[in-house]
């Protein structure tokens, strides 16, 4: 039985559309690929974006299927169901792979029709996790918004430590990535000795002398691409044990980076064995009575990054085996009340030579670049 690929939605909030088409579409297409052979059912309005974008040849207009009648009868899930029942029949398909969050209508149409629709989304993250050149560029773009960003946090780091405020950086920070085409209202800060409660956005005043964590995983507003990166710094002094934490994590980093290769499965543990050598506790080996540890290397190694600022690779305790052209995240921390939160992070590609930067890194250190 032949089978297709199938996808029906918007580029807005479906990754896997946006993939697929390229272009920026708020109006629902049909995605439909056989093989090499890839058609797209859209709008007219939509069709000069589509060429433009230049990700499908194969661009086809809905009054193809009825679209100009059928909306008149018919309110817009059952009419979307019947416009995907006329093209399949008319590329003779009865058996279609979808993502896990296909629209259910749809596929209750489709199948009442006596098409077979099967949920396959490891096929599609394959799919994605194969970036195209346009991606790569866009989160490029999104990178140098986020450094531009992190570099105005340093800045007010240096110049106004008394009296700053997390909030303060959050919104200069906000401010700078518009300027930069990019946006992110969930700029998570950890300043202080405390150690962070997962993706708490982080409140109130800077403390010299203690670590100052700053999570920037911004989107690129013209193409829908993020990046994800991280720094720590010290206003002031830093202390004896974060400089410690500080290059552990490093050491972890610089070890996950190296090894970002392709069919690597054990990324995370490869960290672990870095950390738990120096005695931190982590997922792997939280501590004698613990499930999961309560300080050290709390959290996961990384993710991956593209059209979702979480998407596959996972690179956690069950890893995905990496694959050539991923997008990672790669995140290394360690927490410790009384020390605070310490986590170096950038995106990087996997290559057969390791992990490659899409951009040129920003300095590492605790110490605010620039200066003291």
């Amino acid at each position: 039985m032949t089978e297709g690929m199938l996808l029906v939605g918007g580029t807005r909030s479906s990754p896997e559309v946006r993939h697929e088409v390229a272009a920026d579409i708020p109006d629902p297409v049909i995605w439909l690929s056989r093989g090499r052979q890839d058609t797209v059912w859209a709008s007219p309005l939509d069709l000069e974006p589509l060429r433009a974008a230049g990700a499908i040849d194969d661009m086809r207009s809905y009054d193809e299927l009825g679209y100009f009648t059928l909306r008149a009868e018919l309110p817009a899930p059952d009419l979307f169901a019947e416009l995907t029942r006329r093209a399949l029949e008319a590329e003779r398909l009865r058996r279609v792979r979808v993502p896990w969050d296909f629209p259910m209508r749809v596929a209750d149409g489709l199948r009442e029709a006596g098409v077979e629709v099967i949920a396959d989304p490891d096929a599609f993250a394959a799919r994605r996790r194969a970036k195209r050149e346009w991606e790569l560029e866009g989160m490029r773009r999104a990178a140098v918004a986020a450094q531009a960003a992190l570099l105005e946090a340093a800045a007010l780091l240096r110049a106004e430590p008394d009296g700053l405020t997390c909030e303060r950086i959050r919104e200069r920070m906000t401010a700078t990535l518009l300027a930069h085409g990019a946006e992110s209202e969930e700029i998570l800060i950890h300043a202080g000795a405390r150690i962070p409660q997962g993706h708490d956005l982080g409140f109130g005043p800077i403390e010299p002398d203690l670590p100052v964590q700053i999570d920037c995983f911004p989107r690129h507003r013209a193409s829908g691409l993020y990046i994800d990166m991280s720094r720590t710094w010290v206003p002031g002094t830093p202390g004896a044990a974060a400089e410690r934490h500080w290059q552990d994590c490093m050491d972890a980093y610089e070890v996950a980076v190296r090894d970002a290769r392709p069919g690597v499965e054990d990324l995370y543990a490869r960290a672990c064995d870095v950390l738990e050598s120096r005695g931190h506790p982590t997922q792997r080996r939280p501590g004698e009575g613990l499930q999961k540890p309560d300080r050290g290397f709390m959290f996961s190694l990384g993710h991956g990054v593209g059209l979702e600022v979480h998407e596959a690779p996972s690179l956690g305790r069950r890893p995905d085996p990496l694959a050539e052209g991923d997008t990672i995240a790669v995140e290394p921390s360690l927490g410790y009340e009384g020390t605070g939160f310490v986590m170096i992070e950038e995106t990087v590609q996997v290559t057969p030579g390791g992990g490659r930067y899409l951009v040129e890194p920003l300095p590492f250190g605790l110490r605010l670049p620039g200066g003291g």
